[in-house]
């Protein structure tokens, strides 16, 4: 099974199928345990380990490059 920054990069492609040999028990069996990363997602933010916060400082400017991005008629559709 992919890992979860390799599932990110496959939705973001929107790659239809996928095809894998070891699955997420032979990856914890020689070190590469993705359960935390998993047990964290599913936590709301403010229960996260790993502090996430919203940074309105400079939200206008962010937003202002989404719409631009969004206004591309040469972009990608996601």
């Amino acid at each position: 099974m992919p890992c979860p920054m390799c599932m990110s990069a496959i939705f973001w492609s929107r790659i239809k199928k996928i095809h894998y040999a070891c699955d997420a028990a032979d990856a914890e069996a020689i070190g590469f345990d993705d359960q935390e990363f998993y047990r964290q997602l599913a936590k709301p933010l403010a229960e996260r380990a790993i502090p996430v916060v919203q940074d309105k400082t400079c939200y206008d400017e962010a937003l202002a490059c989404y719409r631009s991005w969004a206004d591309n008629d040469k972009r990608t559709p996601y």
